[in-house]
């Protein structure tokens, strides 16, 4: 079972771009890891998912254990990875899982408690669970500058077996809060940016994926001194203005070095349709 030390550890990734510096501050290099600020009207839809213990919504609340990112893609319905869901263990201790809205640009703090039965895990014909989920909140959010991250164009084209899924070499962009900088030894350092942070990579080939990961659907993401990091995975991969391609799944400790996982939305739209039965994602023939 995974522990709270462990759901620290793996919550996921946030943005970062790394650019060497002159000076240095201790052993944390200053490197800006962190592409660009998002824009006042960009992902709007962007939702940080929370883990706290014996609070009250709407009050002041302490730091959350960690943080995930995800994504508004109705009132009612966040999509995110799988592996930022409280297990047993931490049920029993008392932890519960908040989705906070509207922290970008205006740093509203719109909070939902969300029960252990509105959270959506994908499970294949095997009855194994899939990084990715869903998340319902009971309370719709109507805030009158909301917006919904878009589904993904994935019907076929016209050349016999292929379909508009993204290809090597497109360009996409992932956002999320996280740490900022790297050490001396070139590692991600674990915090928090102020401020959401968009940033572009590539799509690329997937290498040294895990036996676990090869049997989910995922692509993978890379860009020169670009890199994601602890903080914010769970983020949504967008391609062709807000369309949801991507699930940003993980990164490994070391900054810039191998390429980002991203569960492959396009895989799992049918399921997402069938669970939350949204009329833009339906899969029509």
């Amino acid at each position: 079972m995974k522990t709270m030390k462990t759901m620290m550890i793996l919550s996921g990734v946030l943005l970062l771009s790394l650019m060497l510096a002159e000076a240095t501050l201790g052993n944390i290099q200053k490197r800006i890891i962190g592409g660009h600020d998002c824009g006042a009207t960009e992902r709007l839809y962007h939702a940080v998912i929370e883990y706290h213990k014996d609070i009250v919504v709407g009050k002041n609340r302490p730091a959350p254990a960690f943080t995930c990112g995800g994504s508004l893609i109705s009132k009612q319905w966040v999509l995110t990875v799988a592996h930022c869901a409280p297990d047993a263990d931490d049920i029993k201790d008392g932890w519960k899982l908040y989705v906070r809205l509207g922290a970008h640009p205006s740093g509203l703090n719109d909070v939902t408690l969300v029960e252990e039965n509105n959270i959506h895990i994908f499970k294949d014909k095997g009855n194994i669970e899939h990084d990715i989920m869903l998340l319902h909140l009971t309370v719709e959010r109507t805030a009158k500058d909301t917006t919904f991250a878009k589904p993904p164009d994935c019907s076929p084209t016209s050349v016999p077996g292929k379909t508009s899924k993204l290809k090597l070499g497109n360009t996409v962009q992932i956002a999320g809060y996280g740490a900022t900088q790297a050490d001396s030894n070139g590692n991600k350092v674990i915090g928090e940016s102020d401020t959401l942070q968009c940033v572009e990579y590539e799509v690329v080939r997937c290498v040294n994926l895990s036996e676990s990961t090869k049997k989910q659907h995922v692509f993978c993401t890379k860009r020169v001194n670009v890199d994601t990091c602890p903080g914010d995975s769970g983020g949504g991969v967008v391609f062709g203005g807000d369309q949801l391609y991507g699930v940003h799944k993980g990164a490994i400790k070391r900054a810039c070095h191998l390429p980002g996982i991203v569960m492959d939305v396009c895989e799992y739209k049918d399921w997402i349709w069938k669970t939350t039965h949204i009329p833009t994602w339906e899969i029509k023939p």
